[in-house]
Parts: C-alpha cells; structure tokens; sequence
C-alpha cells in the first residue's frame, strides 16, 4: 500500500508532499491549484469505470446531504392509537438532509397542481408536523439502508401516529377526527391554511 501525506498551512499558498528516499523522509512542495488538479484528474480516473446511477424518477432535486422528492396521492394505511385507518393521503414533496446513513431532518409540504418550480405548497396536512412544514420524526428508525433515501423516509412516514391533533389545518382538529375524515374524503384547499411559497424557494433552478 503507498501512502501520501500532504502538509497544508493557512500561511502559504503551497503545500508540501512528504515522501522517503534513500531511508530519508523529504518534503516537496507543490502549488495548491496543482495538487488540486491531480486529485481531481485522478479521481475521475478511478471512477470512469464504474457505471452511472439512474436516479429514481420520483427525486425533484438532489444535493450533498440533501433531497427533495415527492409522491402521489394514494390511498395509505396509517396507525395511531394502536388502531389503522385506510385514508386518502396528499400528493406530498419532502424535503430532506441526512448525514452518512442517518436522516436528520424532514419538511414536508402538500400541493393541488404540479407546475414544476411555481408549484404552490401547503404545509402537510398530517398530525406529526407540529402546526409548521418540519416533520416531528420521534423515535422512528432513521437509519438509511443502501443509500435509499426515500425508502428511510418512507419508514419513518409509515411509524404509528403520537400526535393527539392536527396543527395544519384552518381549524384545529383531533387526529381521530381527520382520519375518519380522510376515509371518504380528499385534502381540499379550503381546509388549509394560507401557502407557505413554491417550490423554487427551496431549490437551485
């Protein structure tokens, strides 16, 4: 195995490169913007081989440590107080950070016509979101497995309901009450409150 140790001080523009000769340790120097591309042609060098990835057709938007993504109305199977409930739940887009192989925190947001960046988002409409768009996640796993993160965030939307109410509502109302609601019923725009913006707030366009 060889091995490179690169010196770099705030105080020089430079950096050193220790390597042996003869039984001797050296340092030599080399400029930062030079060392910077080394690494970088070598970088690309070791990954033009591998294949790229398809990214899943549900991601909107993806950066380092973060995502944003959506998924359609459905029909959903939640649980809350030890009961499930068969319900109509939103179109959704979740916005994401995780670190590593763990989830750190979730937005989440509803919305009644997709229209790409200009996409106007309510905050979601579900117990757990705390009377704002951040998701109140608790004790539910985090843990990303394979680097699926929305599978991560799909468990974590999946665990059983605490929350007695729902906040993100015109007029407040208990969890039981929505549930049953939504059994026969879709999200409509009266039941919410004002939009909290579009979707080009919380992305690169």
């Amino acid at each position: 195995m060889r091995q490179m140790v690169i010196r770099i001080t705030d105080k020089s523009e430079d950096a050193q490169l220790l390597y042996k000769r003869g039984g001797k340790e050296l340092w030599k120097t080399i400029a930062l913007d030079r060392l910077s591309e080394l690494i970088s042609n070598a970088v690309i060098q070791h990954q033009s081989g591998e294949k790229p990835q398809m990214l899943d057709k549900r991601i909107i938007a993806i950066g380092n440590g973060s995502m944003v993504f959506h998924t359609p109305e459905t029909k959903r199977l939640v649980f809350y107080n030890g009961k499930s409930f068969e319900i109509n739940y939103p179109p959704c887009i979740y916005r994401v950070t995780y670190t590593g192989d763990r989830i750190r925190d979730i937005w989440c947001y509803t919305f009644f016509r997709y229209a790409g960046a200009d996409t106007e988002l309510f905050c979601m409409p579900m117990p757990n979101m705390t009377a704002s768009d951040h998701m109140c996640i608790g004790t539910a796993d985090r843990n990303i497995i394979d680097g699926n993160v929305i599978e991560a965030v799909g468990r974590i939307v999946d665990a059983e309901y605490t929350h007695d109410h729902v906040d993100n509502l015109k007029e407040q109302t208990s969890t039981l009450k929505w549930f049953r609601y939504l059994k026969n019923h879709k999200v409509k725009r009266s039941d919410l409150k004002k939009s909290v913006g579009r979707l080009r707030d919380y992305v690169k366009t």
